[in-house]
């Protein structure tokens, strides 16, 4: 398997994980990609090119039949968890898999899901928040409570009162009641290889964050941090991608928060620095030598919510307008071409469709343009662009309001302006495969 390409299936592909998985591994050469979920609305139904829906969800009687199932169906070589329930339920269930699962062997996900668990099992090595018994009514605050067990910040919250605590003490068994940290907060990025080597560590600060994951993180120099990575790893068997997250108490001394045997949700800050985690775990499986080269730059990624559109529409030829559309000033509208190449690659015949009269096969050959098109229209001004459309099965993209109703009109086929071009790009296939 060390030089063939390889099938990864990703569960579930709609996670943060999971997106970042698509990211890391969608333009690899050695790998193809298969996205699975449990959820019908799920964002990477508009990530992954093969797209299947399981019936069952992880917690659910059958779930394992069902997956099995769709992984042998599918001709999967890997399945990649991209949830921290299904982190722990694949290692769990290993042996029942017709493909190798790629994280860290049992029973280091199950150590890992409980911080109870990990803070105890750590404790002779790395320093663990202070915990105080939730029902002695006698505290000292500001606190921290959070979940034994839970993931993107769900349920926790800092306590400042005995009020605070009231639902926990109905469930005290489910809750950790911890000191407040007020220091700076790091993800550290991990990396260790099929001998166990911890290959990579790539401490990060949250400069902000949203549901649990940094959405503004910044790349810096940590050795106490390397250190702790380090130690973690001589106590826990991992293998592949995995991290851990901790804040500096009132002296600044890092206080581990949690563990977790996969990649974060912003890990893929480090791509830009050449190393692709998910893609490292992926090679170290198929038994390939890898190499861990990281760019000494600083850098930071800042995150928002990405949209991705599925129009319901058909098309095989767009037409287009020039100035002001595909070109803005002057330059080249990066979002549109990237738009046209994506048609490129698929067959879907490229018109332009301009009102300009000179220069314009010269302008098209200066900005690399020239050989896009199958046809270059010139329009008179007497004339109106719909005539020369005369595909059904096409779209028209112009800046101007009045050429985009015209044609809707006359050819009653889609159109849209500039600011719409972000809904035809890598959203659900245009060309129905």
């Amino acid at each position: 398997m060390a030089t063939d390409r390889v099938r990864v299936a990703v569960f579930p592909c709609g996670t943060e994980i999971g997106l970042e998985i698509r990211e890391a591994l969608g333009r690899c050469k050695h790998v193809e990609l298969l996205g699975l979920s449990s959820v019908e609305s799920n964002h990477g139904r508009y990530r992954y090119q093969e797209y299947e829906e399981l019936s069952l969800f992880v917690s659910e009687p059958g779930f394992g039949e069902a997956l099995v199932q769709v992984l042998q169906r599918r001709s999967a070589d890997f399945l990649f968890p991209a949830h921290d329930d299904v982190v722990v339920w694949a290692a769990q269930h290993q042996e029942v898999l017709p493909c190798p699962v790629l994280g860290s062997p049992w029973p280091t996900p199950k150590i890992c899901r409980d911080k109870l668990l990990t803070y105890r099992y750590l404790a002779s090595i790395v320093r663990a928040p202070k915990r105080f018994p939730i029902g002695d009514g006698t505290h000292e605050f500001p606190l921290f409570l959070k979940p034994r067990i839970g993931q993107a910040s769900r349920g926790a919250r800092l306590v400042t009162s005995e009020v605070d605590l009231a639902e926990a003490r109905t469930q005290p068994e489910e809750y950790l009641l911890m000191e407040y940290l007020p220091g700076q907060e790091y993800t550290v990025d991990c990396f260790t290889d099929c001998q166990g080597d911890l290959r990579f560590v790539g401490p990060r600060v949250r400069h902000r964050t949203m549901s649990g994951i940094a959405t503004d993180t910044e790349t810096v120099r940590a050795p106490d941090l390397e250190a702790m990575a380090c130690a973690i790893n001589s106590a826990l068997r991992f293998r592949g991608a995995w991290f851990f997250q901790v804040k500096r108490d009132i002296t600044g001394a890092p206080v581990l928060l949690e563990v977790a045997p996969r990649i974060a949700g912003s890990s893929g800050l480090w791509r830009a620095l050449n190393v692709n985690l998910p893609l490292l775990t992926v090679y170290d499986r198929m038994g390939l030598t890898v190499a861990v080269e990281p760019l000494h730059l600083p850098a930071r990624m800042d995150r928002a919510l990405a949209a991705r559109y599925s129009l319901g529409i058909v098309y095989r030829h767009v037409y287009i307008d020039l100035d002001d559309t595909l070109l803005i000033n002057g330059k080249v509208n990066l979002q549109a071409v990237a738009f046209l190449y994506q048609c490129f690659n698929h067959g879907i015949s490229l018109h332009l469709v301009t009102r300009r009269r000179a220069y314009v096969r010269e302008d098209l050959e200066r900005l690399g343009l020239g050989r896009l098109f199958d046809r270059v229209i010139t329009v008179p001004e007497t004339e109106q662009k719909a005539a020369y459309i005369g595909e059904r099965e096409a779209i028209f993209i112009d800046d101007s309001f009045q050429e985009r109703e015209a044609v809707r009109r006359v050819v009653g086929i889609p159109v849209f302006s500039t600011d719409a071009l972000g809904a035809l790009l890598e959203g659900t296939p245009p060309w129905g495969l």
